[in-house]
């Protein structure tokens, strides 16, 4: 994985290192590692960055020069099935009012 990519990314998502830390639960030391290519990152890691910044694995590791990716938006599920057989609101209520088109 380019670091370069990784930054662009954070840049093109107005994310700080101190947010992608946080999401991965490490150092900002540690973002800045992986930015500047001193770090290796396990796949695991990569897949972690991915869903923080909200984009594919393959964003990452495709090169700097690619097109930056577009927001991935969360399917839409508002209920769900209770063993009771009957339907409940999941605990999210903000979820109710997300989108369910897709213009992609």
């Amino acid at each position: 994985m380019s670091g370069k990519r990784l930054l662009q990314i954070r840049l093109h998502r107005e994310m700080s290192q101190a947010q992608i830390a946080r999401a991965l639960g490490v150092s900002v030391g540690t973002v800045q590692n992986y930015e500047h290519e001193r770090t290796d990152i396990t796949a695991e890691r990569i897949a972690q960055l991915a869903r923080a910044l909200q984009c594919e694995p393959h964003d990452l590791l495709v090169p700097p020069d690619s097109p930056l990716p577009r927001y991935r938006r969360p399917r839409f599920r508002p209920f769900q099935e209770r063993a009771s057989s009957q339907w409940y609101a999941v605990s999210c209520p903000w979820e109710q009012w997300v989108s369910v088109a897709d213009d992609d």
